[in-house]
């Protein structure tokens, strides 16, 4: 009842009508703990050593510390280099920043996930400096999606349509030298109306298309973080059973409770199109990590 999100109170109910018992709250969170092993053996596990692509991104959530407040748990979401799909991690932080993305990508090294071919995450400042300084032959793609809406936030609400509509032309060009052409157009439209807008996507363009490196066949699934916004919300509709979570213990056992379902679930899905590009992937990991003789 715990793993789905009951919370302890109402836990402590059921109880006490089916058995005619009663078990205090205290004591059903100590029942509980038999979670708590397990949860260090698999924050501490080892990774796999290949993933094409690793996404971050995070929610929040209301953890009351006294008083009820807004809480970040960060979550990252990997694609083997089979085209597998697996969550390797999530990281408690009371705010989401660089600096808490850096400890999750020094955790993700720590573990043994040595090559990786592409971080995919929002543009928060100083993330791609994190990315290089972590794994220097790693390629940073900040997420498209994100950086839409924030084009749009400064956009008239009469124009956002025709606005998103063309920069989905640009994202979805052929090639990167077609999308630049197409964005040069969308800059020469909307640049004297919108001048903040343009010089802000201008500034990040090579950054959001950098997957235009990779195969066509997953473009479309590593030129933003939708994949792990939707497991995301599936957490989410799990932590938000309960008003406010009592314990960073309690918050983590949910969503580990819930991650471990996800992870099972996707056990044998494989990301949409990986099967037409495994080989031109397996080439991509070949040149950026050769393998070491002894010699060399």
């Amino acid at each position: 009842m715990y793993a789905k999100g009951i919370s302890a109170r109402k836990i402590e109910g059921i109880l006490e009508e089916l058995f005619h018992h009663s078990y205090s709250r205290s004591t059903i969170s100590r029942l509980t703990d038999v979670l708590v092993e397990d949860i260090d053996k698999w924050h501490g596990r080892p990774l796999k050593q290949r993933y094409t692509a690793i996404m971050i991104d995070a929610i929040f959530f209301n953890m009351r510390r006294g008083t009820v407040e807004k809480e970040c748990v960060h979550f990252a979401l990997g694609i083997d280099d089979e085209g597998h799909e697996e969550i390797p991690g999530f990281w408690l932080n009371p705010t989401e920043s660089s600096t808490g993305r850096e400890s999750i990508l020094s955790d993700l090294k720590r573990r043994e996930a040595a090559e990786v071919l592409l971080f995919v995450a929002d543009a928060l400042s100083g993330i791609e400096e994190s990315v290089k300084r972590q794994y220097p032959r790693s390629d940073f793609q900040s997420c498209t999606v994100h950086a839409m809406r924030n084009a749009l936030s400064k956009v008239r609400a009469s124009d956002r349509y025709t606005v998103t509509m063309e920069l989905k032309t640009v994202f979805n060009a052929s090639s990167r030298e077609e999308a630049g052409k197409r964005f040069k157009s969308f800059s020469g439209s909307w640049n004297k109306r919108y001048p903040k807008m343009v010089y802000a996507l201008e500034r990040s363009f090579d950054v959001l298309t950098r997957y235009y490196g990779y195969p066509e066949a997953i473009r479309r699934s590593i030129r933003s973080t939708n994949i792990i916004e939707r497991m995301n919300r599936a957490v989410r509709r799990r932590i938000n059973i309960i008003d406010s979570l009592p314990t960073e213990d309690s918050a983590v056992k949910i969503i580990y409770s819930r991650v471990i379902e996800l992870n099972s679930n996707w056990s044998n899905r494989t990301l949409n199109g990986f099967a037409a590009c495994r080989e031109e992937i397996q080439e991509m990991f070949d040149v950026r990590y050769p393998v070491l003789t002894q010699d060399s």
